[in-house]
């Protein structure tokens, strides 16, 4: 009996670490916690637009074309806050695209760091991984889709999570 207990108290440091801090290179991130306030855009709850014709209604966020868009969580609003030399996966959805797609280029919430190039997007489900550089400039701890463009389009689903 006193054999079995000390195997088991030498155990439990190790089956305890493994729950608390899972495998960090581990594809899976669901035991992440989401960062983005209202991903799903159920209202315009903790979301910043520049431009008024470009709502978030009906559980979307609607963008009509145009140069210079944004669509962001700032600091004070993002769920919790990008750091400094971090791997992020952000996943979004578009939807009811135009032509070939919106352009859309992801950055800081004040435009200071491009974290994922202009890039054109495709109706359907996207995944972007990025790394945040050793620094960040005061009060960039929040995300930005920067949309430049006359393709219109819907963005749903939007989540931003450590990888």
């Amino acid at each position: 009996m006193k054999k079995i207990l000390f195997i088991l108290f030498l155990l439990l440091p190790i089956v305890a670490f493994g729950q608390r801090f899972p495998y960090s290179n581990s594809a899976h991130l669901g035991g992440n916690p989401e960062m983005i306030t209202n991903g799903v855009f159920a209202d315009s709850t903790g979301w910043v637009i520049n431009d008024a014709g470009n709502p978030i209604e009906n559980g979307v966020f609607n963008f009509g074309g145009g140069y210079g868009v944004d669509l962001k969580q700032g600091e004070n609003d993002i769920a919790i806050q990008i750091t400094t030399s971090t791997n992020y996966r952000l996943k979004f959805t578009v939807g009811a695209s135009s032509g070939d797609g919106p352009n859309i280029t992801i950055k800081d919430n004040y435009n200071t760091e491009t974290y994922v190039a202009n890039t054109s997007y495709l109706d359907g489900e996207h995944t972007c991984d990025f790394t945040t550089p050793s620094t960040l400039s005061a009060n960039c701890y929040g995300i930005k889709l920067y949309f430049l463009g006359d393709a219109s389009c819907t963005i749903d689903n939007i989540s931003l999570k450590k990888r």
